[in-house]
């Protein structure tokens, strides 16, 4: 046994404190650091190291390369990287580890959000929308293309702002093999489905369109875009899309789909890619440039939001 001068408060990473554990995915965690003098936060993906898996060192190389491109504040900040970590845990076992340092988001994932409260009012949501748009706009920018967007993707900062985040199936335009699946499968367009070459742009767009869609209904519009797929199918029908839409009007009879709304969802969510709009085109959207709410007004309607819910 470890006598209790030996005992560690702490796990450590390197000279950090290891607080919590704030998100695991399928090669790394992410964990709650602070700079034990300063006592600053950060953010750390932690990938086990091994010098066999070049897979998974591409994809961290990819996802530092991205971050190192972009400097916006609706994507997260990235302060550095280290190849030779050391992960030491409370019983002073340890492990070497890659990770990549960057800036905390105090009100955790824009997931907890729709997941706690079911959707969003169409001020919210556009709200929230036009930041996603804003972080995608300064990734296509740099030559960045996501290729991942979704709800677990995204961060909420101190003042509830979004924060993009998670590179690593990102995409550099004539850099990288437009074919490769990539993305998470609800969220991918057709193309990548059918695994044909893809404008990434277009994909960024698809993939916003179908978070837009659950931001304000609180469910996905299909089970994945395809042909076969009932919903999908019935959406992008030039008949049939009444049909989809009074199917969800019926479902939530709160929500008002108005023709702006479900006309940009239409042209986002469309089979071809080039009858989607590019992100210039979203930004001159009717939909897009109406009523969003200020500052103050969201920080009110989301703790309107937790009071309520915390009632229920």
């Amino acid at each position: 046994m470890l006598s209790r001068e030996t005992e560690m408060l702490f796990s450590r990473l390197d000279c950090y404190d290891v607080l919590k554990t704030l998100g695991k995915g399928a090669t790394s965690k992410v964990k709650l650091l602070q700079e034990p003098t300063s006592r600053i936060l950060y953010a750390a993906k932690i990938f086990k190291y091994s010098q066999d898996d070049i897979g998974l060192r591409d994809q961290v190389y990819t996802e530092i390369e991205c971050l190192n491109r972009i400097s916006h504040k609706r994507v997260i900040k990235y302060f550095n990287y280290c190849e030779g970590g050391v992960y030491r845990k409370k019983n002073q076992t340890s492990y070497r580890c890659l990770y990549i340092l960057m800036e905390y988001c105090i009100n955790g994932e824009f997931y907890d959000l729709i997941n706690d409260y079911g959707s969003l009012d169409t001020y919210l949501c556009r709200f929230y929308f036009r930041q996603l748009i804003e972080a995608l706009e300064a990734c296509h920018r740099v030559g960045v293309y996501h290729g991942d967007i979704k709800l677990e993707n995204l961060l909420l900062d101190s003042e509830f702002n979004l924060k993009l985040i998670d590179f690593g199936s990102s995409n550099y335009k004539n850099l990288k093999d437009l074919f490769s699946i990539r993305g998470t499968e609800n969220y991918m367009p057709p193309e990548i489905r059918q695994n044909s070459r893809y404008d990434p742009e277009k994909v960024d767009v698809f993939e916003a369109g179908v978070l837009l869609f659950i931001m304000f209904v609180g469910v996905p519009p299909f089970n994945f875009a395809d042909i076969s797929d009932n919903f999908y199918r019935c959406l992008i029908g030039e008949e049939t899309s009444k049909i989809f839409w009074r199917y969800h009007q019926k479902k939530r009879e709160n929500k008002i789909f108005t023709t702006e709304f479900t006309n940009l969802i239409e042209r986002m969510l469309a089979f071809n890619p080039g009858d989607r709009p590019s992100i210039t085109d979203i930004k001159e959207d009717v939909w897009f440039n109406a009523e969003v709410p200020n500052k103050e007004e969201i920080v009110r309607m989301i703790a309107y939001l937790k009071t309520n819910n915390s009632e229920s």
